[in-house]
Formats: structure tokens, sequence, C-alpha cells
């Protein structure tokens, strides 16, 4: 007969090896994982690419809510962007709230778009795309933004005025 108290006391634990080699494996996997994974430039070209797919769509339909041409100005040599409305104004960033701040994206005064830049603009030659009262861009064209080797394209179909992005 088996004695109860010598088979738990056998059963109770892991040894200190055991232990030791899980934690050993454990630190390899994330010395190796860790640093592709919080590069804070790579997640500020994504969060600029995302941030300017978002404000593409912005003035897309707001041209449609306000039945009136809203457009996208780049300026690549400073790093910036802005919405204007059909006079060519500024349209207002906190519309919400009520406060009158300009709707300006400077990707150099942004903390979360910090070494991200824009490398190209072209639509069609120029450096703007306008949206006319049903969402449809004047023409079609691409922004490229970068950080070191990271690269994405966002691209402005021409006749429906989707919007995509591809990693270059």
């Amino acid at each position: 007969m088996r004695d109860p108290m010598r088979t738990s006391r056998a059963r109770r634990g892991y040894t200190l090896v055991e232990v030791l080699l899980v934690v050993l494996i454990l630190s390899i996997i994330s010395a190796m994982v860790v640093p592709s994974m919080l590069s804070a430039g790579q997640l500020g070209v994504q969060a600029a690419a995302r941030h300017l797919v978002a404000d593409l769509l912005y003035a897309q339909n707001e041209a449609i809510a306000q039945q009136a041409p809203r457009q996208v100005v780049f300026d690549a040599a400073n790093d910036r962007y802005q919405l204007n409305d059909e006079f060519g104004n500024t349209l207002d960033k906190d519309w919400v709230s009520g406060s009158a701040s300009p709707y300006v994206i400077d990707f150099t005064a942004d903390d979360r778009f910090m070494g991200v830049s824009i490398v190209a603009v072209d639509f069609n030659g120029g450096s703007a795309v306008t949206f006319d009262d049903l969402g449809g861009p004047d023409t079609g064209g691409s922004v490229t933004v970068r950080f070191d080797n990271q690269r994405y394209r966002i691209d402005v179909a021409e006749f429906t005025g989707r919007v995509t992005v591809t990693k270059l």
C-alpha cells in the first residue's frame, strides 16, 4: 500500500533547474521580440498614415455634408497639411467642442509623429486634392510618409475617391 503523504510530497512543485530553464527561455524570447515591437518611429509612421487617411475621409465626408468643396493641401517641405473650405480658408479642427483652432497637422510639432516626414505628394502634379459636393476628388494622387526605412503611400483614386494605404 502507498503512503499518501509520501506521494503528495514528491509531486509538490518544480525543481530549481526547471524554473531556471523556463525563465531562461522566456528571457531569450523576449530579448528577440520586444525590440522589434517597441520601435516608436515605426509606430509613429503607422499612426501618421492612419491619421492622414482619416483626415482625407473627413474632408471627403465634410464636402458631402456641407455640399461644398473641401481641400486637403500638403506642404511636404514643412511636413504638414491642412484642410480648407471652398474659399481657401482653413477649417476649424475642434468644431465639436466649439474652440476654433485651425485644422493643420504638423508632423514636426506633434509628439505622436516625431521623425515622420512627408516625402512625396503628387496629385496630378499638384500638392492638393479637392473633394466636390458629391465626395469625388478633382484628381487622383498619392502622399508618401516615411520614418527611417519605413514608408507608406496613401492613394486617392481618381474617380471614386477611395483611399488606400500601401506599405512600400
